[in-house]
């Protein structure tokens, strides 16, 4: 396991984040997993909201990968599927974990093999883009700082206007909100490409 090599916690710090990388060590053009491990430091039950993306309520989370300061995109992986449908604005117990004092859970998983655009940076003009998003070679060899962090600081409100505005929780989903951690939590570990 990729020992933790920061934590921050913007609100109170309950929770920490370790990013885990599977290999921590490996080839260029080989597969790398990402996992964001939330751990309860408390003495206390924490809920812990899910990154589900499905236009409910849930929390972000992701990676960046950086080298020398500068952050890489990276690619030729999968991460979770980013979906804008809200069917109704009832919140469940699912969308909640528990940790209880010690417990931890993955929160967020994602994985690359390479980088996109050559290093460069993201342009902003679509054709650039279009042009920029199909170059895509593995990592060089050296050591990258892959960055992780998980948000959750959702209001009580979908943001939708109308009758829908407000979501509408079950009994127990309200307590897990109500005890559920609210702030950002940020890690970040190191990862070596050899030749």
């Amino acid at each position: 396991m990729v020992s933790l090599l920061a934590a921050i916690a913007m609100a109170a710090p309950s929770l920490t984040l370790e990013v885990v990388l599977t290999p921590a060590v490996a080839h260029p053009g080989q597969m790398v997993e990402v996992n964001l491990v939330v751990r309860n430091e408390t003495d206390s039950l924490v809920s812990v909201c899910t990154t589900r993306h499905d236009g409910g309520m849930g929390a972000g989370a992701g990676f960046r990968v950086f080298r020398g300061g500068t952050p890489i995109e990276v690619g030729g992986g999968d991460s979770p599927s980013m979906y804008q449908v809200m069917v109704d604005n009832q919140v469940t117990s699912h969308r909640f974990q528990d940790l209880y004092k010690g417990y931890q859970a993955n929160f967020w998983q994602g994985t690359f093999s390479m980088m996109v655009g050559g290093g460069k940076p993201r342009p902003s003009l679509k054709k650039d883009f279009e042009e920029w998003v199909v170059i895509q070679e593995p990592l060089p060899p050296g050591t990258y700082t892959v960055k992780g962090w998980y948000q959750f600081d959702r209001p009580l409100t979908t943001g939708m206007g109308g009758p829908n505005d407000t979501y509408e929780f079950t009994p127990t989903a309200k307590k897990m909100f109500d005890r559920s951690f609210k702030g950002r939590l940020e890690a970040e570990t190191s990862l070596t490409i050899t030749p």
